[in-house]
């Protein structure tokens, strides 16, 4: 009985992980999507497509109605169709389905609709939330000049990041110690420099801009400096290659 219980349990595991795509990550199991999946007809014209090679096809009226109760599937106009002996995850498929045989499809519902965001968009975002969170609790208690200087950053409709920093400079020169905005105005190269790796891949300008985050960084944010400092080394890291 002692060797019997182990086996069992390894099973039952085995069973589980093979039915959870949360878990095993592929996208077909035993010749069917694993997880959630809509089976939908192909039509003739589809069929021959298909059959002389195609790799997508685009979906009918009667199609979308199909899917018509998976929200994200509102905007979906058309299906990657793989052979459902592939064996591949999913973390980099949307749109996706597998054909289960010549008249018919089985479609991925969690994948559809998916859309990705880039590493350097989800960092850089992760990075700006962390910023607007420090700067709630900063203090305001400021000259009248020095808060005129920082809000009218914030109410100039359009304005741009270089005008921004120029503000921030001048609330500074009026109060050295204004930590709001020596906070913006760090946070403006930060942003400044992710800008250059996300649109223009300028690692070298991007550098500089993190350096020059890092200089006007409030010695308390630490943060802020220690974050900083982690973008400074990943932009020397792709100017490295």
């Amino acid at each position: 009985m002692r060797l019997k219980f182990p086996a069992c349990l390894i099973a039952f595991l085995l069973v589980v992980f093979a039915a959870s795509p949360a878990l095993a990550d592929g996208l077909v199991n035993m010749g069917h999507i694993s997880g959630p999946h809509t089976r939908l007809l192909l039509t003739s014209s589809q069929k021959l497509s298909l059959d002389k090679g195609a790799r997508s096809i685009e979906l009918t009226g009667a199609q979308k109605k199909a899917l018509g109760h998976i929200a994200s599937a509102k905007n979906v106009g058309r299906l990657s169709v793989l052979p459902k002996t592939i064996q591949t995850c999913t973390c980099e498929l949307s749109n996706v389905s597998i054909r289960l045989n010549r008249d018919s499809i089985e479609v991925a519902d969690n994948l559809l609709g998916r859309t990705f965001a880039s590493p350097l968009e989800v960092m850089f975002r992760s990075r700006q939330r962390s910023w607007q969170l420090a700067q709630r609790d900063a203090p305001l208690s400021q000259p009248p000049k020095a808060e005129e200087l920082l809000n009218a950053r914030g109410n100039e409709a359009g304005t741009s990041i270089e005008r921004s920093i120029s503000f921030y400079k001048q609330a500074l020169a009026v109060n050295p110690n204004y930590v709001l905005a020596r906070r913006n105005l760090a946070n403006c190269y930060s942003q400044q420099a992710w800008h250059s790796l996300m649109e223009k891949r300028d690692s070298k300008k991007a550098c500089r801009l993190f350096e020059l985050a890092l200089a006007n960084a409030e010695p308390s944010d630490e943060v802020f400096r220690a974050r900083t400092e982690s973008d400074l080394s990943f932009a020397r890291s792709l100017g490295d290659r």
